[in-house]
């Protein structure tokens, strides 16, 4: 059995076969929210670097990596 190496997020040219969904996400965009929802390694990063490398009028998309934060609550109850 072959091992199964995991790569980057693949950008530019290396992004391909995804083009109806990347059309039905800017359709989406213009008149709703989106939520992509999915198992890991199903492309859902590949497709919002997409939409920021390639960004349509009106939109001005905007990236920011909030992995490394934590949400505490003031809340209680």
């Amino acid at each position: 059995m072959p091992d199964i190496i995991v790569g980057s997020v693949p950008r530019g040219e290396d992004y391909f076969g995804q083009e109806a969904l990347i059309e039905g996400l800017w359709s989406r965009l213009f008149h709703d929210n989106i939520l992509l929802e999915a198992p890991r390694r199903f492309g859902k990063t590949g497709a919002m670097y997409r939409l920021l490398d390639e960004p349509r009028p009106p939109f001005k998309p905007l990236y920011m990596d909030v992995e490394q934060y934590h949400v505490t609550s003031r809340f209680h109850g």
